[in-house]
């Protein structure tokens, strides 16, 4: 059995004032945590309107998953915060030249890192989060620089009369690669960061520029016109070795800023569009350049792309809003689009990393409070939440009338093996209830108006937290404590559960009516089988 270890208490009572809000545009940030202080239940933050009876019970559990059910007062505020990458950046929004700033995926806790009255451009983090490489303008050139993630120790790796720009690191983090015009023209070149002597990973007539080292194939990406005066992407191991063109820019445009999926077989890059500077696409391809497709179009530039650590969103650059801003698009269904940053002076060349505490989704709030778009949910009366050691698995609100939320009951229940894990909700009306199904999509929803009950179980998956099957109750929503809410699970030696009850109505895991008027519902694991 697995229990909420870090809940400070089992039946919780908190004094928290309501928090108001109002609507947002896409491109707003999530509503803030309350500035009284939710409470934080593993990964999600829960605001209750008022301390008098909320409730933070946890189920019992064998499974992987851990629960936890809220009853007793309204949650008007609930989050769920995640490990999520910061974004690196350079501004001009402190005056005519370009700094560096750090700022959260969703444009929060902006900090300014360079202070300077030079150029700061094309900022990287190492791999593992703790520092930060850029290109800086010295004299009538760039040098490479490098930083510690809060900005300390800064100094330059380079020193001389060229242009180095464009650092990516290598995976063990020991040596920064860069495009350097060394030469005359640009090559790929690297040094190891104590500051040992550059030596070049490429070496021709042509222009070598924006490498990107991936984290764990010691491979780099990087743009080339070696093939005329376009530019096409190429990739090579990681000492400058075995060379291979990606794409074939001729006649399309010229195609630049390569960077690394998490899966090192997908990348990205941007295509400048012919013969007009304000327009640039970005596209998605795999390392042998036979899947290109169209990621992100718009009328404007759209260009610098980089992965986050997940692998979850495509971070850019885009001049869509007239000043010039970063935004970050999903890259799966339903392939949203947030915003970054918003000020009246121009953000750009993004790199994402450095992963910090960051409120991912808001599943209960204010219009518009989840970063633009609006949340699940306004407020709950009663919920189940689900979530293990890598953060957030589900939500489940039940519907109440509002004239009948102060006869809630929640009532764990024991003793239903371990593929399962089973709560009871009881009040004098259950309309409905409602489960998360992922961002921007709508809720799974099981209807109980038919039935009009009064008294519910929900069975939990134990392991992947969601929903197995709700059983509408066909007793008085206040039975008799000896007949315990009027069910009785017993776990077989097959591998099978069995429930049985008086049952008004059985619902599967997608909120379909499966069967009226039953005794007896059994589980394979925690798949439903059969209603009799």
């Amino acid at each position: 059995m697995r229990l909420l270890g870090w809940v400070t208490c089992i039946v919780c009572a908190v004094g928290l004032p309501g928090c108001g809000g109002g609507s947002a545009g896409p491109g707003t940030p999530a509503m803030p945590p309350p500035d009284d202080g939710p409470l934080q239940i593993g990964p999600l933050l829960v605001h209750p309107q008022s301390a008098a009876g909320f409730r933070a019970d946890s189920i019992p559990s064998g499974g992987h998953a851990s629960f936890v059910a809220f009853s007793g007062t309204t949650v008007d505020y609930l989050a769920v915060q995640e490990m999520m990458d910061r974004i690196v950046f350079t501004s001009n929004r402190a005056g005519a030249d370009y700094d560096v700033y750090v700022c959260d995926f969703f444009g929060g806790h902006v900090q300014k890192m360079t202070e300077n009255a030079v150029h700061d451009e094309l900022p990287a983090w190492s791999h593992d989060g703790r520092k930060i490489a850029w290109g800086k303008k010295k004299g009538a050139d760039f040098e490479i620089a490098v930083m510690n993630a809060d900005g300390g120790s800064p100094h330059l790796l380079t020193n001389n009369l060229y242009n180095d720009s464009h650092p990516t690191w290598s995976p063990d983090g020991r040596r920064i690669a860069y495009e350097s015009d060394y030469g005359g023209d640009y090559e790929i070149t690297t040094q190891y960061i104590e500051g040992s002597a550059p030596w070049p990973l490429t070496s021709n007539t042509a222009n070598d520029r924006h490498p990107d080292w991936d984290r764990y194939s010691n491979q780099i990406l990087f743009a080339t016109d070696r093939e005329g005066n376009m530019m096409d992407i190429y990739r090579m191991d990681g000492q400058g070795g075995n060379e291979v063109a990606v794409t074939d820019a001729t006649p399309l445009g010229v195609y630049a800023g390569p960077t690394w999926a998490t899966d090192h077989f997908t990348i990205a890059y941007y295509r400048d569009i012919m013969f007009d500077p304000h327009s640039a696409e970005i596209f998605t391809d795999n390392i042998n350049g036979s899947n290109q497709e169209l990621f992100a179009t718009s009328e404007y530039r759209d260009e610098y792309p980089c992965y986050s650590t997940d692998g979850e969103f495509l971070v850019f650059a885009s001049s869509r809003d007239g000043s010039g801003e970063i935004y970050a698009k999903e890259t799966s269904f339903p392939y949203r689009i947030y915003q970054i940053t918003k000020a009246p002076y121009a953000s750009g060349e993004p790199d994402a990393g450095s992963p910090v505490p960051t409120v991912r989704r808001v599943l209960i709030g204010p219009a518009g409070s989840d970063h633009g778009y609006d949340p699940l949910f306004g407020y709950c009366y009663a919920g189940i939440a689900a979530f293990d050691g890598d953060g957030y698995l589900s939500f489940a609100r039940v519907g109440v009338p509002a004239i009948h939320a102060d006869t809630i009951l929640v009532t764990p229940l024991e003793d239903t093996g371990m593929d399962l894990v089973a709560v009871r909700v009881k009040a004098t009306e259950i309309a409905n209830a409602r489960e998360d199904a992922g961002p921007g999509r709508d809720p799974t929803l099981w209807n109980f108006a038919a039935t009009g009950t009064g008294a519910v179980v929900f069975y939990l998956d134990s392991d992947t937290g969601k929903i197995a099957s709700v059983l509408a109750i066909s007793d008085s929503p206040y039975p008799s404590a000896a007949r315990v809410g009027g069910a009785v699970t017993t776990a077989a030696q097959n591998g099978r559960t069995q429930v049985t009850g008086h049952f008004a109505a059985v619902y599967d895991d997608t909120g379909a009516l499966v069967a009226e008027g039953v005794g007896t519902v059994e589980f394979q694991g925690a798949r439903l089988v059969r209603a009799f």
